[in-house]
């Protein structure tokens, strides 16, 4: 079953490190000898300035292309999700990181991997986006988002905290 994946986008935390490098040379090449168009993430098309690709902004990526892998750990994936998520495009993670609870793929298997999930066996998990604002008297005080967690605390004195959860989606692709 061939999937509807023709532009990947690729993008790389650490770009420092040696193994993150030569996954994403390894994925470029593999994306290309299997007919994808590519598009670099724009602070990752920096440090690969020799691939005449495409590239944009991470925010854009979500329109660009029909899947993003992230190469990376896993606070590069939850970085990716949170500036996709107002896109359906999902999101692929191959573990270049120390832990890799939320990254599916692994190194060691990664054309096995990325075959299965081109040729569509994946599944698609939904996960929450959390927005946070933090407020005094009325008065704002912060805001973020957060695709994993978000953890409250009042500085010095236990209070009780009162808040108001949301639902919003994230897409990702798991290759099975």
């Amino acid at each position: 079953m061939e999937t509807a994946f023709r532009n990947v986008g690729i993008m790389g935390g650490r770009l420092e490190g040696e193994a993150v490098q030569e996954t994403i040379e390894h994925v470029i090449g593999y994306l290309q000898a299997n007919n994808r168009h590519v598009v670099l993430e724009q602070d990752t098309a920096s440090a690969f300035k020799h691939h005449a690709l495409q590239s944009c902004h991470i925010r854009q990526m979500g329109g660009a292309t029909d899947l993003v892998i992230v190469i990376g750990g896993d606070g590069c994936l939850l970085g990716a999700g949170r500036a996709l998520s107002k896109s359906s495009t999902p999101v692929l993670g191959v573990n270049r990181g120390r832990l890799g609870f939320l990254t599916d793929v692994s190194p060691g298997r990664l054309e096995a991997q990325l075959d299965r999930v081109l040729t569509g066996h994946y599944t698609i998990e939904e996960r929450f986006l959390l927005d946070c604002f933090v407020t005094r008297d009325g008065e704002p005080l912060g805001n973020g988002d957060a695709l994993n967690d978000v953890v409250l605390h009042p500085s010095h004195a236990v209070q009780m905290i009162e808040f108001d959860l949301f639902q919003s989606t994230f897409s990702g692709a798991q290759s099975q």
